[in-house]
């Protein structure tokens, strides 16, 4: 059960708490202070004083002392927070209000064998449901806003604290439906933490027509409702976890993204622009495609979808078009130059979003659409030239990425192993095993060039090949076992069984005699079959719990 922490309690009480709960958290050890600070610490301490009903008295207590009764109270505040409320309970409640909203469209979608974007366009040209989800999505999104408003923050506090490897989805505003993150970036990190995808569809709901706001909800909350299994299974780590952003997040990502998008912008058409302004004012002054086209520099920068083919000219018709067919009001009709600025700004936000994410929970980056994958590189390699501290990638983030990279041309099958063999892989203990093969021979080639996610895809992609090559091959001589077992041994058996049984019914000694000399002569008897049987069971009971097993169990 989740529950709210609340006190009432006057400053000075709250004072004289936090001076007790740093006395505790010293003497339990839990507070460290640099050798050159301490003397100088304890000082300040014993300058304390407590008036006579035992209450610190605030003029005593000077600035060092109250920055780090900030900080403990922080941390302890925190620390209460989410032993009052566990991760597990937040998440439950999370789906368990995306069911009870979307519960009959989701069994609908299972039993007809359904995927979300199916049924999100039969959901939107439904006039009856589009008439009720009209009256209704408005309340709803608002209680989604209020349901995080309570829990993003002890939700975030959780996912900082896991120590295991942690992925963080980005670059859209939810994993596309025809595969899960968890069948590929699921084999190799922990924690797949997850945005929540009506969060990030409000700002926009109100300017979309009534057809696309349906179908873009109910979309995302399908889609969303698949990963349930995965976040409440138990295991720990959790597999996935939704945590949305924050207010103080999203500030954060439009202000950098402005920044970016200047510096995308001055690389796109060989201007230095000094700001995002610079950039709008320069772009709605061209009226027309053409004059777009004409004044880039640097056209392989523009990049609307890397799956678009044909002129850069058709590609940008297209994507106004697209653009004033999913909008309603005065954002229909937007000149094509600012069109081309929100797509600029669009997608610089995204990247920095993801940057701040990861950043914030201690994360990799998983960026699964390629053109997102080409602006958020952009973006790094921007913060690079303009001297900002952009890590290293490490081997986390060049698996998750081949293993994204790679699911729609070398690895097809592998968004599509389904969810409970992955949880299996976990109960089982054999997360790290399955690492092991996905990092296999990977440290030379980041060594080499840590940049070069080509190479290093390639690695992943022969590691899994090997892997299966050899799982069939474990397979097959199982099978070849058996083939000789039942062809060969078992009709023996069978006769040796029956002539032996005949003995014992009519008490005829000399066809026991004969059964005797059969096993003698080297023709299997029941024992010696059913013991080769029962190994060759326990194998193949192996073989199948093994993590090739349980990985390639659905490709059999």
């Amino acid at each position: 059960m989740i529950r709210f922490w609340g006190n009432c309690v006057s400053d000075e009480q709250k004072l004289t708490d936090r001076v007790f709960l740093l006395k505790r958290q010293i003497e339990a050890g839990k507070l460290k202070f640099a050798d050159h600070l301490f003397a100088g610490f304890v000082e300040s301490l014993r300058a304390i004083k407590l008036d006579d009903k035992g209450h610190v008295i605030p003029s005593s207590v000077d600035g060092r002392v109250r920055a780090t009764l900030s900080a403990v109270s922080y941390f302890d505040e925190r620390e209460r927070q989410k032993k009052a409320n566990s991760l597990l309970d937040i998440q439950y409640a999370y789906f368990e209000t995306l069911s009870k909203n979307f519960e009959k469209l989701f069994d609908f979608m299972n039993r007809e064998k359904l995927d979300p974007n199916r049924v999100a366009h039969i959901a939107s040209r439904d006039k009856e449901y589009v008439r009720d989800f009209t009256r209704a999505v408005d309340g709803f999104l608002d209680s989604i806003a209020e349901f995080w408003e309570s829990w993003s923050d002890v939700t975030r506090y959780h996912l900082q604290d896991i120590a295991g490897l942690k992925a963080s989805f980005g670059g859209d505003i939810f994993p596309a439906h025809q595969e899960s993150i968890v069948s590929t970036a699921g084999l190799y990190v922990d924690t797949i933490v997850l945005p929540c995808p009506l969060l990030k569809c409000a700002p926009l709901v109100a300017h979309w027509t009534e057809q696309k706001k349906i179908y873009f909800v109910v979309k995302h909350a399908l889609t969303c409702l698949t990963y349930k299994g995965a976040a409440l299974a138990d295991v720990w780590p959790p597999i996935v976890a939704v945590l949305p952003e924050s207010a103080q997040d999203k500030e954060n990502a439009s202000r950098i993204s402005e920044v970016a998008a200047a510096r995308h912008a001055s690389e796109l058409f060989g201007k230095t622009f000094s700001s995002a302004d610079d950039v709008a004012s320069f772009l709605t002054g061209l009226k027309t495609s053409e004059e777009i086209i004409r004044a880039l520099r640097r056209s392989e920068l523009l990049v609307f979808n890397t799956e678009w083919t044909g002129t850069k000219l058709d590609q940008l018709q297209r994507f106004v078009s697209e653009q004033s067919g999913q909008f309603s009001g005065p954002l229909a009709n937007q000149n094509v130059g600012m069109t081309v600025f929100m797509h600029i700004v669009g997608r610089m936000s995204q990247a920095a979003a993801a940057q701040l994410r990861c950043q914030e929970i201690g994360s990799t980056p998983i960026i699964s659409a390629e053109t997102s994958w080409q602006h958020y590189n952009w973006k790094i390699r921007y913060d690079a030239c303009d001297g900002s501290c952009v890590p290293e990638p490490n081997h986390v983030s060049h698996v998750v990425r081949a293993l994204e990279g790679e699911v729609d041309n070398n690895l097809t099958w592998l968004g599509r192993v389904p969810h409970q063999n992955i949880i299996e892989i976990r109960k089982n203990g054999l997360g790290e095993e399955v690492r092991a093969i996905l990092a296999n021979g990977l440290r030379p080639l980041l060594d080499a060039n840590p940049n070069n996610f080509h190479r290093t895809a390639d690695k992943v992609i022969h590691n899994l090949d090997e892997a299966f090559v050899t799982h069939q091959k474990d397979l097959r001589v199982l099978r070849e076992k058996k083939l000789r077992l039942f062809g060969i041994d078992v009709p023996a058996c069978i006769a040796v069984g029956s002539i032996a049984i005949g003995a014992a019914l009519t008490n005829n000694a000399s066809l026991g005699a004969l059964s005797g000399g059969l096993g003698m002569l080297g023709v299997a008897n029941l024992k010696d079959i059913k013991s080769r049987y029962s190994d060759i069971a326990n194998k193949q009971d192996e073989i199948a719990r093994s993590p090739t097993g349980l990985l390639f169990k659905h490709l059999e």
